[in-house]
């Protein structure tokens, strides 16, 4: 009974030690693998017996294999990439504006307004040059293009963003429905019992494809006792639960006024409120960087446009003008100026219309009234019925909702002056600018062919420089919707925004990669082969299977000693 016991408890040993090997031998051989957690051998002392009044073991038998690994760092490690993504993100969206608004360069927006600005003052020093008046209409056409490129450059930088997060949310579809098929791989060949070490290797996929999940959500992982995990967005909305998938669907969303890709739960609609990750930053981007960038500039060229409209429509250029026509139409001809379609709404006051007679001189001057309140007011019909009663000039309202003026005589000219209710700039009437968004703002076709009407003068036909230098003054003029900055100061408040925001970020993302390199640092440390402990596990059961054989060898001799006898 004792020597059989004896050789038994080696044999165990041996049977174990050789399995131990196996294991090491496998790390070894997936030191380089992607997402391999390194298996270790669980081994336990056999059941014992009694013999007289001593308890005796029976050796060593193996429990299971078990990967190497840390649930805390796990999660920790999910958080830590998740927002590394995120922030890299946008931190990457700032470069891209960066790199459209161009400021180290001499292509940038700020130059073109420079330059338009410049040109008009050479319009205040030359008035009767019709050259230099083109020099300033052309500066403006290029600032106009500046602004629809710089616009458009941006709306790609968001449509683009829109795009990537439709294809993670296709992503994030495809690796939950990879996780739930490992979970029933897994289960199926654990039979419930998780150190059996049989899954291992789809463990480690499942590893891999929940780590890529985290860098494009934020996400919890919660393990079964059947080995399955359940996983969840932070904010509670369940994706995998028990087997079943919540599928995502990326959907068009425009309530904000601009276009937004939302991420929803199929079936029941419900938001996901990503913290994070990769769809994260890109929400973040999108609906605070670049919306607040295109709101910024939209700011810039309205104020450009209707300021600048208000003083250009009032002025005169170096001819009368024989025939004008509105650039912005009226939804409803009878409904007063302020409660129609017009983006700039005009306001209580008055404008004048001079009509010249070309071949006396003579100037008749006409006062037209502009009367809007909550109990009605001026309408576009109610304007044309004043206009229509001034002699040398007819007006009319096109199908589409214009106002057209045109001289009712071959030797009348007419123009505008002190328009306090900023009706033409509103309707479009012998305007520089035209447009109402920074996609659409471009220079009047009319001034493009006839540069001569850039309106210079306030006291009529080529009679002086005032209000181009009045022109000028918009530049650094403070503007109520500007909260209190003028053009060029609100530009340079953009960009400064811009470039601090894209430091500061840079820093953040930079600390938050550098967070997760040290987690997943100190997790390889954990979960990844080390081959200096595999080399001491090595050592060790190679000494231990030597000793057992050894000892079975002696078992053996004492059994020859007993058949001798």
């Amino acid at each position: 009974m004792g020597l059989m016991s004896a050789l038994n408890t080696s044999v165990s040993a041996l049977h174990v030690n050789t399995i131990g090997l196996q294991v090491v031998s496998n790390n070894i051989a997936n030191v380089n693998t992607p997402g391999y957690a390194t298996q270790e051998l669980l081994q336990y002392s056999g059941p014992t017996y009694q013999q007289g009044r001593m308890t005796l073991g029976t050796g060593v038998l193996a429990q299971g294999i078990v990967q190497s690994g840390n649930e805390f760092l796990d999660n920790q490690l999910r958080d830590a990439i998740s927002d590394a993504e995120g922030s890299e993100i946008q931190s990457q969206v700032y470069q891209q504006l960066e790199g459209v608004l161009g400021e180290l360069g001499t292509n940038d927006l700020s130059t073109y307004l420079s330059n338009f600005f410049n040109a008009l003052n050479e319009v205040a020093n030359q008035p009767e040059s019709a050259s230099v008046r083109n020099l300033a209409v052309q500066q403006g056409s290029a600032l106009t293009t500046k602004i629809n490129t710089t616009h458009a450059q941006v709306r790609t930088i968001q449509s683009n963003i829109n795009t990537e997060i439709s294809n993670s949310t296709d992503r994030i579809n495809e690796l939950l429905g990879e996780v739930s098929l490992l979970n029933k791989r897994i289960t199926s060949l654990e039979g419930g019992q998780a150190n059996s070490g049989g899954a291992a290797p789809l463990r480690d996929t499942r590893r891999t494809a929940i780590k890529e999940l985290s860098s494009l959500m934020d996400i919890k992982v919660t393990e079964l006792e059947n080995g399955s995990v359940n996983i969840s967005a932070s904010t509670g909305e369940s994706l995998l639960f028990n087997g079943e998938v919540s599928r995502l669907v990326a959907v068009n969303d425009s309530s904000s006024g601009f276009p937004r890709t939302e991420v929803v739960i199929q079936g029941t609609g419900r938001r996901i409120d990503f913290q994070s990750g990769r769809i994260g930053g890109l929400q973040n981007a999108r609906d605070v960087v670049v919306e607040d960038f295109l709101t910024d500039l939209t700011a810039l060229s309205d104020n450009l446009t209707f300021q600048f409209n208000k003083l250009h429509s009032s002025g005169q250029g170096l001819t009368g003008l024989v025939s004008v026509s509105a650039e912005n139409t009226v939804s409803d001809i009878d409904a007063p100026l302020d409660q129609t379609s017009l983006k700039f709404s005009p306001e209580n006051g008055s404008l004048k219309v001079h009509v010249r007679d070309q071949t006396t001189g003579k100037i008749k001057t006409t006062d037209v009234f502009i009367n809007l309140g909550q109990n009605g007011g001026t309408s576009l019909q109610d304007l044309t019925d004043q206009l229509n009663t001034i002699d040398g000039i007819t007006a009319a309202i096109d199908y589409q909702g214009r106002l057209s003026i045109q001289s009712s005589s071959s030797n009348a000219e007419f123009y505008f002056s002190e328009d306090t209710s900023g009706t033409l700039a509103s309707l479009g009437v012998n305007t520089f600018f035209t447009g109402s968004s920074p996609e659409t703002i471009s220079i009047r076709q009319g001034l493009i062919d006839n540069p001569a009407l850039l309106a210079a003068s306030k006291g009529g036909v080529s009679n002086d420089a005032d209000n181009v230098i009045s022109l000028i003054g918009l530049e650094s003029l403070e503007q109520i919707n500007l909260n209190g900055r003028s053009l060029r100061s609100h530009y340079e408040t953009l960009v400064g925004s811009v470039a601090q925001k894209a430091a500061v970020t840079r820093d953040l993302a930079d600390g938050f990669r550098q967070y997760a390199d040290s987690v997943e640092g100190q997790s390889m440390s954990l979960v990844g082969v080390n081959l200096d402990e595999e080399a001491v596990k090595m050592l060790q059961y190679q000494r231990a299977y030597e000793a057992s054989a050894r000892v079975i060898q002696t078992v053996n001799d004492l059994f020859d000693v007993l058949v001798n006898l």
